[in-house]
């Protein structure tokens, strides 16, 4: 199976791996950005959660600003954005802030996802409470099984 990378950020890091690190390291960091990006697929396209649910935003006047936007005040953007479903994008930040990273645990390798500032990790935090996104699927965990048991073919 194929499993193609859409997200610009995530090609990017991707081509940083080919420097200066071990192959596991690289095949873990591999594993996590196909996970980081499987997860803004699936929430900025399809707006679902873990469960395949779709996301919708609950408030008439929270889909109101995003519709029309906020021209003064704290916030200002144009609006224009989507309230079809919850994709947790008006700025990009959260999710440009997320980050895979290699993490050693005793003598166990692996690699940890995480918003790399804490005003998107707030963000996240909150937003996984109501509705749970951080995360992978069960058919999600499949594909990213077997891109992991591909990359490792390669490598190995």
């Amino acid at each position: 199976m194929k499993f193609t990378i859409y997200d610009k950020k995530v090609k990017q890091m991707l081509q940083k791996l080919e420097t200066n690190v071990s192959e596991l390291d690289r095949v873990l960091l591999k594993t996590g950005l196909l996970v980081i990006s499987s997860i803004k697929k699936r929430v900025i396209e399809h707006g679902t959660d873990l469960k395949d649910h779709i996301m919708f935003y609950k408030s008439e006047a929270y889909k109101k600003w995003r519709k029309e936007g906020r021209k003064k005040g704290k916030t200002k953007f144009s609006g224009g954005r989507q309230i079809a479903y919850k994709d947790l994008l008006i700025t990009g930040r959260m999710w440009r802030s997320l980050i895979a990273e290699n993490v050693v645990s005793g003598n166990v390798q692996k690699v940890k996802l995480f918003f790399g500032n804490s005003e998107a990790n707030t963000k996240a935090f909150g937003n996984d409470k109501i509705q749970s996104f951080f995360g992978l699927g069960s058919e999600e965990m499949q594909v990213i099984d077997n891109a992991s048991k591909a990359i490792l073919k390669k490598v190995f």
